[in-house]
């Protein structure tokens, strides 16, 4: 069950994180020398994440988190990264 609403937190929160991306900042590059900004690193690192976390690519997904990641629910249930991604 708490697997089941952490993927359904990971989703809307990158459906709310698609939201706030304007088509201005979709097409932002660094100077137009084709060398991508940090903004653009972070917002493509930002769709790669959600896109592993919608094909539930647990290989995928857990290269974003660091070895030290931990989830607390509201309950005090901690999920960690070997038992988020196992």
């Amino acid at each position: 069950m708490k697997y089941m609403l952490f993927a359904i937190n990971a989703v809307a929160t990158f459906q709310f994180a698609q939201a706030q991306i304007s088509d201005a900042d979709k097409t932002h590059h660094a100077s137009g020398t084709g060398v991508k900004s940090v903004e653009d690193t972070l917002v493509q690192i930002e769709h790669d994440w959600g896109n592993a976390l919608l094909k539930a690519n647990v290989a995928a997904w857990s290269r974003f988190l660091g070895d030290d990641w931990v989830l607390t629910y509201s309950d005090g249930t901690l999920v960690t990264k070997p038992i988020g991604s196992g």
